[in-house]
């Protein structure tokens, strides 16, 4: 069984970020809840790649 008080530490220390991870503090802070739901599954992921891509062609092309 994991020891879970490491799990927490950051709730304890100001020092420590709630994840390590920096690209995961970006997604956190910067997609609203209903965009990372989207994110997480391959169908959501390649329709929002598909709508940059279209949004790229239509700056483009003006």
């Amino acid at each position: 069984m994991p020891y879970f008080k490491t799990f927490f530490a950051f709730l304890e220390d100001e020092n420590i970020e709630r994840t390590s991870n920096k690209i995961e503090n970006v997604f956190q802070k910067t997609f609203p809840k209903s965009v990372k739901k989207l994110m997480k599954i391959k169908r959501g992921v390649m329709s929002r790649i598909n709508i940059r891509i279209q949004i790229q062609n239509q700056k483009k092309t003006f």
